[in-house]
């Protein structure tokens, strides 16, 4: 083995790594290795001929603690399949490499690879070895030619607290491509925790940069880096062109103890986006006290009145609190789909078409036919809305190929939609939610899953939850989901289904 580079006290990355270096072992532990992974290499050649995803996988663990050149040479050639799950799994067993001049090896012809993906989930592996290789090979990815690359490179050393790792980060602060630029300063963010990273570190021009990735990010990281410019940030953000901006700094505007931010927060009640003049709603009870509903006029004229001298800094501290149910008479739209309040008028669904939803229910009815009819009942009550849906098993349709404004054509399109479909297929979950994420005018998605994942981009409920994290990172898009079905499967699955509306501040229902 090679001496590792000495590790400070606190290094937040290289513990993740090292966990994750040790379950990855419990995963490859010994009876599912080859007894000689080169010897038996052409039958494993065999098995990586198989067309599921899991299966291509645990044949590469077989090839687990071997450092013949065969042998490696058949897992870079993995680190180019067609599937994420694949590619990730021969990732870790790259990082379990032990021999210094396999490393060395790789990391110097890894550069010129073809494949960006090869290229892309080889950074993984460097952060498996806690080494000064490791360590060159991911600052050599963040010069890479793929911003993907770039991305995934920066992801991995964003915790780790080695001043190279840092001044790495501040370079790509620069990057010509918009969503490297974004990852880089929000890596920046928890690094201010670690030393002196912040100083000299100057937001202003991504403060108004094209992307709105850019500036979400940029806001972020300004008011953690705390000082003067955080207030103005922050004000100006209030009325910035992207929704998620403007979320953003609405909630941030709840934790800036300073007068300024009344006026604005007041004026932000009337955004066009639900979602944010709720949260500004929420940002001036926390820091006022005061519980009036997310509306112009109390507030107004609190604030023409006994708000005049209201200094937020002299004040009992309080904190965010929750939404609130839609008060009557309010800007919200008030109708349901199976249980889940729609607050928004910017929305998609997200339904489960796979072969489960043919499952009969008490009343004889499978369980499509209920969404479908709930379906109808939901979208007639919604009025003046942008509405999206889809349907997902292994592959995902959309009705239309954007949130578009219901009229009476569109709604019935959406229906004749839902009740031409039949249940049949797997369940892709992730692909589903992420195709309602990449729509930038969908502020929340309505989810409807009956099951665990058995298709897909993401299957497992590590990679489903990080993945969606990095999917919603600059969207903020809140997510609400209905978990039917009282199978086993569907029973271990809520938990996580459950998770994703916690952290987006979504409604859970079960049913």
């Amino acid at each position: 083995m090679p001496s590792a580079r000495p590790v400070p006290p606190v290094r937040p990355v290289r513990r993740r790594a090292s966990f994750a270096a040790g379950c990855l072992m419990l995963l490859l532990g010994t009876p599912a290795r080859a007894e000689d992974p080169a010897r038996e290499l052409p039958a494993i050649r065999r098995l990586l001929r198989d067309p599921l995803p899991s299966a291509r996988a645990a044949a590469y663990r077989r090839l687990t603690g071997s450092a013949d050149p065969a042998v490696v040479q058949v897992l870079v050639e993995g680190l180019g399949d067609a599937h994420p799950y694949v590619r990730r799994a021969v990732a870790g067993v790259l990082g379990t490499l032990s021999d210094p001049r396999t490393r060395l090896k790789l990391a110097q012809e890894a550069p010129r690879w073809r494949l960006e993906a090869a290229r892309r989930e080889l950074c993984q592996a460097y952060s498996l070895w806690l080494d000064d290789t490791g360590l060159k090979g991911l600052l050599a990815a963040t010069q890479d030619r793929a911003p993907s690359v770039r991305v995934e490179a920066l992801r991995w050393l964003a915790d780790d607290p080695a001043p190279q790792a840092g001044e790495a980060l501040r370079t790509l602060t620069t990057d010509p491509d918009p969503w490297v630029k974004a990852e880089a300063l929000d890596a920046l963010t928890p690094r201010l925790a670690h030393g002196s990273i912040g100083e000299g570190l100057d937001t202003q021009g991504a403060l108004g940069d094209a992307d709105p990735r850019v500036r979400l990010a940029a806001l972020e990281l300004t008011v953690a880096l705390g000082g003067v410019a955080r207030v103005p940030a922050v004000i100006a953000a209030l009325t910035d062109a992207s929704w998620s901006v403007r979320l953003v700094a609405a909630g941030h505007a709840g934790r800036l103890r300073d007068r300024r931010v009344l006026e604005p927060l007041v004026a932000a009640l009337s955004d066009p986006r639900l979602r944010v003049g709720e949260a500004a709603g929420r940002a001036l009870v926390a820091l006022t006290g005061i519980p009036f509903d997310p509306e112009v006029k109390p507030w107004r004229a609190w604030l023409d009145g006994p708000g005049r001298t209201f200094d937020p800094a002299q004040a009992p501290e309080t904190t965010l609190p929750s939404p609130p149910p839609p008060p009557p008479g309010s800007r919200t739209v008030e109708t349901r789909f199976l249980g889940v309040p729609l607050r928004s008028r910017h929305l998609a669904f997200v339904l489960d078409g796979s072969g489960s939803m043919a499952a009969r229910l008490a009343d004889g009815r499978t369980r499509w036919e209920e969404v479908a009819t709930e379906l109808e009942r939901a979208v007639t009550g919604l009025t003046g809305a942008h509405v999206n849906l889809a349907v997902f098993d292994e592959t995902v349709e959309p009705a239309f190929p954007r949130a578009l404004p219901l009229d009476a054509g569109r709604r019935e399109t959406l229906l004749r939609f839902v009740r031409a479909r039949g249940p049949s297929g797997k369940t892709a979950l992730y692909d589903g939610i992420a195709w309602g994420l990449s729509d930038p005018d969908v502020d929340t998605l309505v989810v409807l899953s009956d099951g665990a994942p058995s298709a897909g981009a993401f299957f497992t409920k590590s990679d489903l939850l990080a993945e969606l994290r990095r999917a919603n990172r600059f969207r903020r898009a809140r997510i609400d989901v209905i978990a039917v079905g009282a199978d086993a499967v569907a029973q271990r699955w809520r938990d996580a289904l459950r998770q994703i509306t916690e952290e987006t501040g979504g409604t859970y229902v079960a049913r």
